[in-house]
């Protein structure tokens, strides 16, 4: 389910609450030993969306200290993508969890995205490693 004007959003690991009240535009949540699958739900003053279309990775390492920048923010067709460190994908979801698109790396730790989507809010999310790194980006055509 969409909710309209999302003030917050709730992070789950394997089911359970680890990050709640995220109003950022992007939020790092560090995997655990083992499979770990994330889903995000939107909050707002009626209520919670439901959640997102897991995304699981399996945890073996912490993430130490990673950066990840999206400009400009808001956009009108195009994002660009910094990450301090080579980045494996890059995947552009909606809120509904649905990726609209996957960017493989290539050894990058930037990269240049065009939207050719609907003025809107999406998610961005960034993996390196067993890490990810997921943003925000608002959309305005």
């Amino acid at each position: 389910n969409s909710v309209p004007s999302a003030q917050s959003y709730s992070i789950y690991r394997n089911g359970e609450v680890v990050a709640e009240y995220v109003t950022g535009s992007s939020h790092v949540v560090s995997t655990v030993e083992g499979e770990n699958c994330f889903t995000v739900s939107a909050v707002c003053i009626v209520g919670e969306s439901s959640l997102s279309t897991p995304s699981c990775v399996v945890g073996i390492a912490q993430y130490e200290n990673g950066t990840v920048r999206l400009y400009p923010n808001p956009t009108r067709e195009k994002v660009t993508v910094e990450s301090s460190a080579p980045f494996d994908r890059i995947e552009v979801c909606n809120l509904m969890g649905q990726t609209l698109a996957t960017i493989q790396g290539t050894g990058n730790s930037r990269a240049d995205i065009a939207l050719h989507y609907e003025s809107g809010l999406y998610l961005v999310k960034v993996w390196t490693g067993n890490h990810c790194t997921v943003s925000k980006v608002v959309l305005q055509r």
